[in-house]
């Protein structure tokens, strides 16, 4: 019997294996500092459940402001348990500190847990009628843990905040079924079993951080291995040893985080790597790059990494996280031909799942296309959430479009583009992120990624291109580039020299402007894309702090 949240089945986990350990932390010496087994976990979830109890009720919401970590589950968890809805958050300080009111604005928040005062922490209880909650405190003495209550799956569960690459990030309403139905449907596709071990390192308040990472190995009985996000990006050798110390069967992250091992992993450090034990090395969350795939499967075959494990995937917190994904390489063995359409340059994200059904349409009329045709990506079934939450409160309409020969079914418009070919879902990019020039479409990231592969002394993700208005009518490319303080006036002729080179050779459009910027100028998502509306609307009214440009003569 299908349960009808992830709260009963950690109750289920602690009566039947409550020794077992549930949750691992690392520190950044790959020590364990924290853990705790599913009856311990039961335990700690009832008694931050007893602290809440008065000031959460079943449909309340209550964010989660914490710093990565076993508390911060807790924290969440017992929220869920009380029958509340938790927004997962991150820490206040000085650039999270607009998101979070959004965030308490947005969900109407009745309780706001932290772990610790400052002073963003305080100003933002001062603007706002919140009860705070200091989980780094000692509990008070007498709270009474509540009884255990049946959470009906419909109810709501999470109001997960979108990454906010549009300029607007909105709360998708995501029920307790939902997160069940997805958890099943990534077990299945990747080949997840009891005992899973998985270890993850994306911020809690990310999708595939906690839906992922975290309620997947719980999900399935298993442990979940973390590791902090800043000691991955800060050394992303540490990563791969902790993968090997573990022996994890399944780990990940976005296309960056691959590129930054091939990039500042040394050939004596990969070769002293251990990495056979890794079955699954899933790659979402922002476009997957075949060449990025096929550097990091040649790079670490000395470790003993096998090419079948690399798992593009895609998703989306409006499907609670999974929609599709499937093994780049195949299952034959190094040499399968890998998974890419008909021109040879997009990496598929696997069929879809049986009980999801995906409608690729014009964008503009809504009629559906044949296969091979792109469109945008309308997405349908029980992982889909069917509300958003934002400051004009519950909106169903982004969640309700129908098809004539899909009766009965609703549909999510995602904004993706993509198409579908020989079963198999390729997506393209952003509907909002493409550039028209005389009727012919290009799509930023397509652009991007040309400049990283063809220009090997600009660093990845650091490039953002933008359709500018031109005075025809038309639109211009401009690229936006990241730079240190250090780089020369010099170096930085030869680098628009080269960026325009290869986006006239391999898009055949050229580049109208190259500005560059310092690093840490561009907005991003939490998960570390360019927020390009944002960028474009800083070109177009002359607010970008741009500290050299050469534009097209």
């Amino acid at each position: 019997m299908t349960p009808e949240s992830i709260v009963e089945v950690l109750q289920q986990h602690a009566a039947s294996r409550p020794n077992q350990l549930a949750m691992q932390h690392y520190d950044a010496h790959l020590e364990p500092i924290a853990g705790l087994t599913y009856g311990d976990l039961v335990v700690s979830m009832q008694k931050m459940a007893a602290r809440l109890a008065d000031r959460v009720r079943p449909g309340d919401t209550a964010l989660v402001a914490m710093k990565y970590g076993i508390d911060y589950l807790v924290a969440l968890l017992a929220i869920l348990s009380l029958g509340g809805v938790a927004i997962p958050g991150m820490p206040a300080n000085r650039r999270s500190s607009q998101r979070l009111e959004a965030m308490l604005r947005v969900g109407q928040s009745v309780a706001m847990l932290h772990d610790g005062l400052n002073d963003f922490t305080e100003g933002i209880l001062a603007r706002h009628d919140v009860h705070a909650l200091d989980l780094s405190a000692p509990a008070q003495a007498g709270g009474t843990v509540p009884p255990v209550r049946r959470i009906p799956g419909e109810a709501a569960a999470l109001l997960q905040f979108t990454s906010g690459s549009t300029a607007t990030p909105k709360g998708v309403l995501i029920s307790h079924a939902n997160i069940v139905a997805n958890q099943i449907a990534i077990a299945k596709h990747f080949g997840h079993r009891d005992g899973l071990r998985l270890l993850g390192w994306l911020p809690l308040f990310h999708d595939m951080g906690l839906i992922g990472n975290v309620l997947q190995p719980l999900f399935l009985g298993g442990t979940a291995l973390m590791q902090s996000p800043l000691d991955v990006v800060s050394k992303p050798a540490s990563w791969l040893k902790l993968i090997e110390r573990t022996r994890a069967h399944t780990s990940g992250g976005p296309n960056f985080i691959y590129d930054m091992c091939v990039r500042r992993v040394s050939a004596d450090e990969a070769a002293s790597l251990d990495l056979s034990a890794w079955e699954t090395a899933y790659n979402g969350s922002e476009p997957v790059r075949r060449h990025t795939l096929e550097r990091f499967a040649e790079k670490f075959r000395a470790s003993g990494f096998r090419a079948t494990s690399i798992f593009p995937c895609y998703g989306m917190a409006e499907a609670s996280l999974f929609v599709s994904g499937h093994r780049f390489f195949g299952t034959d063995g190094d040499t399968a031909a890998p998974a890419t359409d008909s021109t040879g340059t997009l990496v598929s994200c696997g069929p879809i799942d049986a009980e999801t059904t995906i409608v690729v349409a014009d964008p503009v009329s809504l009629a559906p296309l044949d296969d091979g045709s792109t469109g945008e990506i309308f997405i349908s079934g029980p992982s889909v959430a069917s509300a958003y939450r934002d400051e004009c409160g519950i909106r169903t309409a982004p969640f309700a479009y129908r098809f004539a020969a899909h009766e009965g079914r609703l549909f999510h418009r995602t904004g993706d583009l993509g198409k579908i070919e020989r079963g198999q879902l390729f997506v393209t990019g952003r509907r909002k992120d493409t550039i028209k020039i005389r009727g012919v479409t290009y799509h930023a990231e397509d652009v991007e990624s040309i400049i990283e592969r063809e220009c090997p002394q600009i660093d990845d993700h650091t490039v953002c291109i933008v359709g500018l208005p031109a005075a025809n009518g038309d639109e211009t490319v401009a690229a936006v580039v990241e730079i240190s303080r250090t780089t020369a006036s010099s170096a930085r002729s030869t680098l628009v020299s080269q960026i325009r080179e290869a986006v006239s050779l391999h898009a055949g459009v050229s580049v109208a402007r190259v500005c560059f910027v310092l690093r840490g100028s561009l907005s991003r998502t939490s998960s570390g894309k360019f927020i390009r509306s944002l960028c474009r609307e800083s070109l177009v009214d002359g607010s970008l702090a741009i500290i050299d440009e050469l534009q097209e003569v």
